[in-house]
């Protein structure tokens, strides 16, 4: 990871998340306490190759990069820690995390999509609940309609009957 040529420097930190050791992820924390948004963005990179339980505490990291990274990283991982960490994602206080974590979700089985999908529709902003709901549309192969400016009352209703009539629940 000390090499000059940024591309051997990413490579080398993302060896590090597929080796996994414990002595591999303490040098990925490490490297997530740099101030270069290049190597932290590379490092969560790393750390979600085998750890994505690890990665939970880069949950609320100030740099937009890192948590876009962190959401982008979990598409290859439909796991209940993935889950977790993009049901958070989706409702980041940023659009751009938001949509990484719906296009996450894309190769997902529904088992594991819908349940993140569900909270972007309900809480995301409006980008993330459009997209959300065009995912859903896509999986169940339906054209619907869904109240993406209503309440969140409404908004929760109208999702928990889609979810129903299309036997995602």
């Amino acid at each position: 990871t000390r090499d000059r040529d940024l591309l051997v420097q990413r490579d080398a930190i993302v060896g590090l998340g597929r080796l996994g050791t414990p002595q591999a992820v303490e040098e990925l924390h490490r490297l997530l306490t740099r101030r270069e948004e290049p190597i932290r963005e590379t490092a969560i990179r790393g750390l979600c190759q085998r750890h994505v339980s690890e990665a939970t505490r880069y949950i609320d990291d100030e740099s937009v990069v890192v948590r876009r990274s962190l959401a982008a990283s979990l598409a290859e991982r439909p796991t209940t820690d993935s889950v977790r960490l993009l049901e958070q994602l989706i409702v980041d206080r940023d659009p751009s995390v938001q949509i990484a974590a719906v296009e996450s979700c894309r190769p997902w089985p529904d088992q594991w999509a819908v349940p993140v999908l569900y909270s972007g529709l309900i809480d995301g902003y409006l980008s993330t609940r459009q997209n959300s709901f065009d995912q859903l549309q896509r999986r169940t192969d339906t054209v619907s309609t869904f109240p993406h400016e209503a309440s969140r009352n409404e908004r929760q209703q109208a999702a928990r009957d889609f979810c129903d009539q299309q036997q995602l629940t």
